[in-house]
């Protein structure tokens, strides 16, 4: 019940931002800067993670978010980050799960969109038929989706020595015969130490939901966490960093 009325309060306070066109302000005031966007999951069935998760968002969702960005942002890939084009968007995806194939991947090609799916290089467990196989990443890499890595066990680097670090950041950045020019820190966490080994062996690097990057510090782009949220406002405010500019208020 509780999860319900948090949810309404969310929807309603998106409505007013909308309405009262603040987030269409926003959108204009943050021209310049770059929205990376993280999903994880596309289903409308659980797989092998639970919905509590937050990181499924079902096929209907995603076609509206895509529809939504493809009227009022410029959708680019990451390795077009520094060009001057205005109100960028990024499409990313962490940990490489095969429904990144079989349900993202049909909008992404029928909407013409670019992405990022972040891999984990060791993918033999258990769980290894939920994650894409090399066949499959080597179809959409004709399609304009790029790979990156993330990491090679999905560890905190913050949490592992100099040399464990420079271990999961160096042998995870070929998969196949791909070699990856960015990498998204597990969990989201990192510190100038780790970015300077990841500058080592990537060009990007990307940061948890921090809100809108400046793109200032390419080993630490920020990016926003997107939800599942049947509410499309909700959506909105996402995008432009409302609700990550609050949680950051209550991380200081």
């Amino acid at each position: 019940m509780r999860l319900n009325v948090k949810d309404g309060v969310l929807n309603i306070f998106c409505n007013i931002c909308v309405w009262t066109g603040l987030v269409g302000i926003l959108r204009f005031l943050n021209r310049k800067k770059t929205r990376i966007l993280m999903f994880h999951s596309v289903s409308d069935k659980p797989t092998f993670m639970p919905d509590s998760s937050g990181l499924r968002v079902t096929k209907k969702n995603f076609e509206k978010r895509i529809t939504y960005l493809k009227n009022k942002y410029n959708i680019i890939s990451l390795g077009d980050i520094e060009k001057k084009v205005p109100n960028k968007v990024i499409i990313t995806f962490d940990d490489g799960y095969v429904d990144n194939y079989t349900h993202a991947f049909p909008l992404l090609k029928k909407y013409d969109v670019p992405a990022t799916i972040y891999l984990i290089g060791c993918t033999e467990s258990k769980y290894a038929r939920n994650y894409l196989t090399k066949e499959q990443i080597k179809e959409m890499s004709k399609y304009g989706v790029e790979f990156g890595s993330h990491t090679l066990n999905h560890l905190d680097l913050t949490e592992l020595t100099e040399k464990e670090c420079n271990s999961e950041l160096k042998n995870s950045r070929t998969f196949g015969i791909y070699k990856l020019n960015s990498v998204a820190y597990p969990y989201g966490t990192s510190n100038k130490e780790i970015e300077k080994i990841a500058a080592k062996y990537y060009q990007y690097g990307i940061k948890g939901d921090f809100g809108l990057t400046d793109g200032k510090n390419m080993l630490a782009l920020n990016r926003i966490f997107i939800t599942n949220s049947s509410n499309l406002n909700r959506f909105k405010c996402e995008v432009e960093g409302i609700f990550s500019f609050i949680k950051n208020i209550f991380r200081l």
